[in-house]
């Protein structure tokens, strides 16, 4: 953490301590993370500032400090987690993560997230989720990697984040990483040829309401073309939220 015209803010820059050809990599990858974040500016975004070099010539990023842990960690606390529930809370987390997936699917070019899960939302102080974009870790982790990211070869879009958002639903209505038995029981390759064929499905709660575990389904469909945008997805989440503000004699 730094700080920037009086308000705390995050620098992320290359490790000079890497190889030489490891810090290259960083470099490209940083400097597509900053062309990617200056086309964004939503209210569940971590807001991108600039960047900046540092006397040695090094790149640098500079983001907003949102004060507050992940989400996954409040899903891993138990009474924190017991206190949150699908017609309010859980809802609400949903709803600005698929607001925020959505607006970066809404840019032309479509700019994919490609990691999204409870570790990369912020549960802060200052608003109620903030979504960090980091196209420098990479793709996803293997229990929120769509099929078609797991085979070789297959060419792939933002329905990979439609297809993470799935595995986030269960992560909000359960508290548990998705897949946290099989990653035990089994190897990582075993484990991704499974996924990959499609051959072991994540589980939701006896309590998850039906309409929400339909837009989860809808969303881990195998076939990339059968998922839902992200927009869609939205709305299907706008209307649950309408319906439960809706008193039960006036529906």
């Amino acid at each position: 953490m730094s700080n920037w015209c009086g308000q705390p803010v995050l620098v992320k820059s290359v490790d000079s301590t890497k190889p030489a050809a490891e810090q290259d990599v960083m470099r490209q990858k940083l400097t597509a993370e900053i062309t990617s974040m200056a086309r964004m500016t939503h209210p569940n975004i971590v807001a991108f500032l600039g960047f900046s070099m540092t006397p040695t010539n090094e790149l640098c990023c500079v983001t907003e400090y949102v004060e507050g842990r992940t989400l996954r960690h409040l899903l891993s606390t138990p009474k924190a987690f017991a206190k949150l529930c699908w017609s309010s809370s859980k809802l609400s987390l949903a709803m600005d993560i698929a607001s925020a997936l959505a607006a970066m699917h809404a840019l032309k070019p479509t700019l994919i997230h490609r990691n999204v899960k409870a570790s990369k939302t912020g549960f802060g102080a200052a608003r109620d989720q903030t979504f960090e974009y980091d196209m420098t870790s990479g793709v996803s982790d293997l229990q929120w990697s769509a099929p078609e990211l797991l085979m070789d070869g297959e060419d792939y879009n933002e329905k990979v984040d439609v297809y993470a958002f799935g595995m986030l639903l269960t992560e909000i209505d359960t508290g548990e990483i998705p897949f946290a038995t099989e990653m035990a029981s089994m190897k990582q390759a075993e484990l991704a040829m499974k996924l990959a064929a499609g051959a072991i499905r994540p589980k939701l709660s006896s309590s998850c309401p039906m309409r929400i575990q339909k837009i989860a389904l809808s969303c881990l469909q195998h076939d990339k073309h059968l998922r839902p945008t992200i927009a869609t997805i939205l709305r299907h989440l706008q209307q649950v939220q309408l319906s439960t503000l809706v008193p039960s004699s006036s529906r």
